[in-house]
């Protein structure tokens, strides 16, 4: 497993340049990107975009927000948030002595302890689980509302009354009317005026069933987006 981490404002900057140094490990701190005193929904898209596992001791917020998302790159959550540098750098260490196991943290947190203990947590969102909420709708002529699954057809008609059903207006009406009821004549107007046919184009040389050049078509190279960092991890959890 490859692991690369992006340490928390409440973890010491002196925790990320050790285990570079010391451990080799690509580490980093939110000081080196700029972000102390960012919002955490900062830090976490951050973390996406780098693919890049967040190790903080804020537990409660990041689990939340980690509920929340479809996809992340996984989190190490130090439960302890007293500890001292040399108390950090060791309670990483053990984090990452476990992810060594894993094949990846996608999807998951792991909560760890100073002691070493070390508890996995899938945070997975089942998108097919959720429903969606009902819609009230109610206005003149609604006896009930319609909710989002099922719509009463005879809502539709009291939203929609018949054209027949309404008086006509004094606009429609023409100055003439039908001799035997003495009732007023509408006028059946077209509600848009007629359009003219499209010229026909007489020149020779611009066959009409030309293709456009290949030159003019970008190719499918051009317009493809780059991967995401996590496309792979997405296939993997997914497939799991």
């Amino acid at each position: 497993m490859n692991i690369k981490l992006l340490l928390d404002e409440n973890l010491s900057p002196w925790v990320a340049e050790t285990l570079c140094k010391e451990d080799g490990l690509d580490a980093v701190h939110v000081r080196e990107r700029a972000l102390l005193d960012a919002d955490d929904r900062i830090i976490m898209d951050r973390a996406y975009t780098e693919d890049r596992i967040v190790v903080t001791c804020n537990v409660d917020d990041f689990v939340r927000f980690a509920h929340a998302r479809e996809l992340h790159p996984g989190m190490i959550l130090v439960e302890e948030g007293d500890l001292l540098r040399p108390e950090q750098l060791q309670v990483v260490r053990h984090a990452v002595a476990a992810l060594r196991a894993e094949r990846d943290l996608v999807n998951r947190v792991l909560r760890i302890w100073f002691d070493g203990t070390a508890i996995f947590e899938d945070t997975s969102v089942d998108l097919s689980a959720m429903e969606s909420a009902p819609v009230a709708t109610s206005g003149p002529g609604l006896e009930s509302a319609a909710k989002a699954s099922s719509v009463d057809a005879s809502s539709v008609l009291a939203v929609a009354p018949s054209l027949a059903s309404r008086p006509a207006a004094a606009s429609e009406l023409g100055p003439s009317s039908d001799a035997s009821d003495g009732v007023p004549t509408p006028l059946l107007e077209p509600l848009f005026p007629p359009l003219d046919p499209p010229p026909l184009d007489d020149d020779p040389e611009v066959p009409l069933s030309a293709e456009p050049s290949a030159a003019a078509s970008p190719s499918a190279d051009t317009c493809a987006d780059p991967p995401h960092p996590l496309a792979s991890a997405r296939a993997s959890a997914l497939a799991t």
